[in-house]
Order: C-alpha cells, then structure tokens, then sequence
C-alpha cells in the first residue's frame, strides 16, 4: 500500500500529512517552529479534504510539563545547552574534537 503524501498551509505553517488508513499531520520543520495555536491548526485541519486523523508537535525542551490537555508521548533527546560560541569551543569540546574541525 503506498503512502500518500499532502503539503497544505495554514497560517504561515507548512504542514504535511502522510499516511492512506491513518493519516498522520505535523509541521514541516517542526524541530524549528513551535505550534503556538495547537487549537487553529486542528480547526483548519478538520476543514481540509481527507483531513488528518492525527496531528504531531514537539513542546520544545526544557519546557517538560504538558502546556495542553492533547495525549502526550515522550521522547527522548540529546541535548546540550550552549552559551555562545565562545564557550562551546573553548570549555564544552575537547582539544581533539578542535583539532579535527581544524583538518
């Protein structure tokens, strides 16, 4: 069965639905934009010819306490907190790791 795709846009999000029995929507560059309206997204979505029957998005880190009353599943994430520039190079990598970007 193939999976069909659909690229539609709401208010400035670019949202893609995949799937053929479950269709499934999240925004396209979701690990850059933040869903800020959850609710306007499900509301144009419903509206939508063979609308999804899910929608996706991240609640950015270290935000960890649900901001909505969806069903939430975790995941889990590498993440490193960086300062500036500066101290990334200097403090949080080593001199090996320097020296290979160096070549």
């Amino acid at each position: 069965m193939q999976t069909v795709n659909t690229n539609i846009d709401i208010n400035g999000t670019r949202i893609i639905i995949e799937g053929k029995i479950l269709r499934i929507a999240r925004p396209e560059q979701e690990w850059f934009e933040d869903v800020e309206d959850p609710e306007m997204l499900i509301n144009a979505l419903r509206r939508t010819k063979r609308g999804p029957d899910i929608l996706t998005f991240w609640q950015r880190f270290p935000d960890v306490e649900p901001k909505y009353s969806y069903q939430m599943e975790t995941d889990s994430i590498a993440a490193l907190p960086i300062k500036s520039y500066p101290f990334w190079w200097e403090k949080q990598i080593d001199a090996a790791a320097r020296n290979k970007v160096r070549g």
